[in-house]
């Protein structure tokens, strides 16, 4: 008998519950083996009390949410689902088990890894990140608790938290799901909201636990400061720390880029096998880990340890939501999630209703298969396919698009290219610009600009920023205008021969968020909050404004007014002539802006959680609103096509109607979309997070032609005059594409 969840069944499906190893918040998790193979296996078992609830619909519709996502997620590193009964009237699923301790539990017992191991162990975890950044979701609580380790690298475990990136949380504002110490400092009193770069933070703190022995913050006072311990971290790893965990979660990037961060970086050497990189303290420990847990008696009657809320010295395959007490003379470091139940994952499309073949009713179940029918989730609506019926189109359809209000998806049917050309820079390129004589400059992660002719590829020169680069580079005839993360406007003339092409350096005094061009004239926007025009070749500042928080979107001018957002959620108009406020109350998004443009008299704003505002720009007048359940990046306005267009990190690339705000076609890409929108003439340019690159008609959706490539996509494409279109990878490679 369990005192708290009444008698305990001996066995669900075919698995015979042998060993309770944890309970938490949501559920207990057993040690378990297969009554036929033998198999050993963490079943997760919902708790009764949950089932009692008043919000047991909404339980169980999460549950489901992790066994279907657990179902699609494949790699080495997580652990695999082998079977579930998401619908019994008490859930259950079960992963395979992983005969190993966790990442804190090898590090607090035997010290910190070798900065080998260290890296090999994190790029691993990043490798995870990536695959579920690319499918637009995010973990949501990576610890080292979270983390399993057997010789064979880091195995990552606990995605009940896992959601859709930018999700609207269900829990109270001001409530914090996570484990405190390794939350990333924008997280705290935020209404929860989580994307990928969270998920970079915590990396970057599993990474300096595991070569350091301590978290990112040492106690609460740090988490709210921001402030970082990096005592102890060795030299090699030094520089790679400070950009996973940096303060901006821009600086930080994403996971796609901690990988090329995490490797050698002079790329001469791989790094080494994961075991062999080990201490051998490190090694002999795992080498001699039990695998199986010891039993006692039936499983039944266990140490009080192992009935507490306290699962941090339990290593299963699956996730537990724990309570865990605070260490003696500290604060908590998880905080309580018994009452916070997250969000169930949401899963775009129409749901398989058997993902693996391993989802449906064991013969052993009996008691655990009679849900009430109100309880059943359902599939979502399938959205209406128009792409198999659009070879007649006529050119009225292709201009206006779909009937107002009508919703569909376009499938995308592509004819594959070849790049005319392949240049590998040293570092991940983070922005490619195209100058009006066929010049291309690729900036990369390390601050270095590199040229090269557009049509051919062949290197021109090249030039390192000092004080790195932050912002795209924008083109102002020959010249170009960079800004720098130590708080310069750098200037660089593109014609000349000479060796030095840095002409001038301008102080704004903090970092840039981003610059634009206006007729003799740069504006440049710094994450302090404040606008700067100046002068396009040299010269002092015109004017200086500030806007009174943090500015998050780059400016964008369109005819004599600069617009910027903070991150209050306000928008901006000021006059380019003296940087005074046209609007006399700025309109809020009441979310985080990201991404900004202009058409058709309308200032378009795109949101961290998935909302499209668009906004009069004569007066700041609302005139529609749209959203959509995953987070947006980008923003493009195509000139001519009466459609307003955004990319965000479930792959899709939607349109919406500039009058009405109706939604004229949702395409859906093969992965998740960064700031990776540009303009072709009249076509769009995508780039996406998978390495692939596509051509669409910016009308209805139709795609034009797609390139593989083998590095994620994150900017927008260069396109040369009369020339190739140019994109950079976060494979370090830039590439030259066949104009359509």
């Amino acid at each position: 008998m369990d005192a708290e969840f009444g008698e305990r069944p001996a066995q669900v499906g075919k698995y015979r519950l042998l060993q309770r190893l944890a309970t938490g918040g949501f559920g207990e998790v057993f040690y378990a083996e297969h009554t036929s193979s033998g198999v050993a296996a963490a079943v997760k078992l919902m708790h009764r009390g949950l089932l009692e609830a008043p919000k047991a619909a909404e339980y169980r519709r999460r549950f489901r949410g992790e066994v279907e996502f657990l179902s699609q997620l494949e790699h080495p590193a997580v652990p695999k689902l082998l079977a579930a009964e998401p619908d019994a009237y008490r859930p259950w699923l079960a992963t395979a088990f992983v005969a190993g301790p966790t990442l804190a539990e090898l590090v607090d017992a035997h010290g910190p890894l070798p900065s080998g191991a260290v890296r090999a162990l994190a790029l691993r975890i990043a490798e995870v990140l990536d695959l579920l950044h690319r499918g637009g979701r995010a973990h949501r609580d990576l610890t080292p608790k979270n983390v399993l380790v057997t010789t064979d690298g880091a195995h990552v475990i606990d995605f009940g938290l896992a959601r859709v990136v930018g999700a609207q949380p269900m829990t109270q504002v001001g409530h914090v799901m996570g484990t405190v110490s390794y939350l990333p400092p924008e997280r705290p009193g935020q209404g929860t909201r989580y994307d990928a770069a969270g998920d970079v933070f915590g990396l970057g703190g599993i990474t300096l636990f595991a070569a350091t022995g301590h978290p990112p913050f040492d106690d609460l006072p740090d988490v709210l400061r921001g402030r970082i311990n990096f005592r102890g971290v060795p030299s090699d790893l030094s520089a790679v720390l400070r950009r996973l965990l940096d303060q901006d979660p821009e600086v930080r990037g994403s996971a796609a880029e901690a990988k090329m961060l995490l490797r050698p970086a002079d790329g001469r050497w791989q790094l080494p096998d994961f075991a062999d990189a080990l201490a051998p303290v490190h090694r002999e420990a795992l080498r001699r880990h039990p695998v199986r847990p010891a039993m006692w008696g039936n499983g039944h009657d266990m140490p009080a340890e192992y009935g507490s809320d306290d699962a941090s010295s339990v290593s299963t395959g699956l996730d537990i939501l724990r309570a865990v007490a605070p260490p003696e003379g500290g604060v908590a470091q998880d905080i309580p999630t018994q009452d916070m139940p997250a969000d169930p994952l949401g899963v775009t499309g129409p749901r398989p209703a058997d993902p693996l073949g391993v989802i449906g009713a064991g013969p052993f179940a009996r008691d655990f298969t009679r849900p009430p029918r109100r309880w059943a989730p359902r599939a979502e609506p399938v959205p209406r396919d128009r792409g198999h019926n659009t070879h007649q189109t006529n050119d009225r359809d292709r201009r206006t698009g779909p009937p107002p209000g009508e919703r569909f998806v376009r499938p995308v049917r592509a004819t594959p290219v070849e790049a005319l050309w392949d240049r590998r820079l040293g570092d991940w390129v983070r922005h490619v610009v195209a100058t009006p004589d066929g010049t291309v400059l690729a900036a990369t992660a390390d601050g270095v600009l590199t040229a090269m002719d557009g049509r051919t590829g062949h290197f021109r020169w090249d030039e390192r920023l000092p004080g790195g680069l932050h912002g795209a580079p924008v083109v102002d005839g020959g010249l170009v205008h960079a800004g720098s993360a130590d708080g310069w406007l750098n200037t660089l003339d593109t014609l000349d021969t000479a060796e030095r092409r840095l002409t001038g350096r301008r102080r704004v005094g903090g970092r840039v968020v981003g610059c634009a061009v206006a007729p003799g004239r740069v504006v440049v926007a710094v994450g302090s909050g404040v606008v700067w025009s100046f002068p396009s070749a040299q010269g002092a500042a015109d004017w200086s404004e500030p806007v009174g928080a943090p500015i998050t979107t780059p400016p964008v001018v369109a005819g004599r007014i600069v617009y910027v957002a903070d991150a209050r959620g306000l928008l901006h108009a000021l006059h380019l002539d003296d940087g005074a406020a046209v609007w006399p109350h700025p309109p809020d998004l009441r979310e985080r802006p990201t991404a900004l443009a202009v058409a058709d008299g309308l200032l378009v704003a795109a949101g961290a959680d998935g909302g499209v505002h668009a906004f009069d720009t004569v007066d700041g007048a609302p005139r529609w609103k749209a959203h959509n359940a995953a987070q947006t990046w980008a923003c493009l306005a195509v000139p001519g096509t009466r459609t307003v267009h955004t990319g965000a990190l479930d792959g899709a690339v939607r349109g919406y109607d500039t009058a009405t705000g109706e939604l004229r076609h949702d395409t859906r890409l093969s992965a998740g979309i960064h700031n990776s929108l540009a303009q072709l003439d009249e076509l769009l340019v995508v780039g996406c997070a998978d390495g692939s690159t596509v051509v669409l008609d910016p009308v209805d959706g139709q795609s034009v032609w797609r390139h593989n490539g083998a590095g994620s996509v994150h900017a927008p494409a260069a396109v040369v005059p009369g020339g190739p279109v140019v994109i950079g990878g976060l494979d370090g490679r830039v590439c030259g594409l066949p104009p359509p």
